[in-house]
């Protein structure tokens, strides 16, 4: 009977050893297995620490990009703002050039339709004073031709008033240019006016008509002469 008892104890405790052992080696399992899982968690830990290590360099490095290009942005629209002003500075300083030579052609031809117009005045001076020198000799001739007619002939006094009166008419007609025409009062009416005169003060009227008559006429002609040119 205490056989039996005892060998019942022995085989309870036998049993109760073994399931502790086998609790103990599923302890030992689990151990294991959490740390193999710890292992693993640990190595992608360090991965995921790695990956975000990379891409905080990556941001740093967009970020100094992302600055870069800005300031590089800038500096561009910098130099546009400036190219742009050196580009519009250039084309107004052309333009200016141009207006400068455009005026300085036209001053040129200015000064070349001035030496013609001059050179004109000039020639007519001259023919003017070719005119004039041949009025004149022609007048002295005239005049020498009277007096010998006078001196050869005996006149009555009447006769010789007339005859005096014809001679101061003829030295006292204006002289008018070949060149000039006069439009109002012809030459024809001065003699006429100044032989046929009664007074001093009507010859005088002739006189300072048939002048500006004159200067009329050199008036229009030195008009024409500055229209003819073409105006720049």
């Amino acid at each position: 009977m205490l056989a039996e008892k005892l060998h019942y104890v022995l085989r309870t405790v036998r049993d109760v050893v073994t399931e502790f052992r086998q609790k103990m080696r599923q302890k030992d399992a689990s151990i294991q297995i959490a740390e193999e899982e710890s292992h693993q968690l640990r190595s992608m830990v360090q991965e995921r620490e790695g990956i975000a290590a990379g891409f905080a360099q990556q941001l740093r490095e967009y970020e100094e990009h992302v600055a870069t290009a800005f300031v590089g942005r800038d500096v561009y629209q910098e130099l546009q703002d400036r190219l742009r002003a050196a580009h519009e500075a250039l084309q107004e300083e052309r333009e200016a050039r141009r207006k400068i030579e455009e005026v300085n052609a036209a001053l040129r031809q200015r000064e070349i339709e001035l030496t013609r117009i001059v050179q004109l005045l000039r020639d007519e001076v001259r023919s003017l004073s070719i005119e004039l020198a041949e009025q004149t000799s022609h007048d002295d001739s005239h005049c020498q031709r009277i007096d010998a007619y006078l001196s050869t002939l005996r006149l009555s006094p009447s006769r010789r008033k007339t005859m005096n009166t014809s001679r101061e008419s003829n030295n006292t007609q204006l002289y008018v240019p070949r060149s000039v025409k006069l439009t109002s009062l012809p030459f024809t009416a001065i003699s006429s006016m100044n032989t046929h005169a009664n007074t001093n003060n009507e010859d005088g009227g002739n006189l300072d008509e048939a002048v500006r008559q004159v200067l009329s006429g050199l008036a229009s002609r030195l008009e024409q002469a500055e229209g003819n040119p073409l105006q720049p």
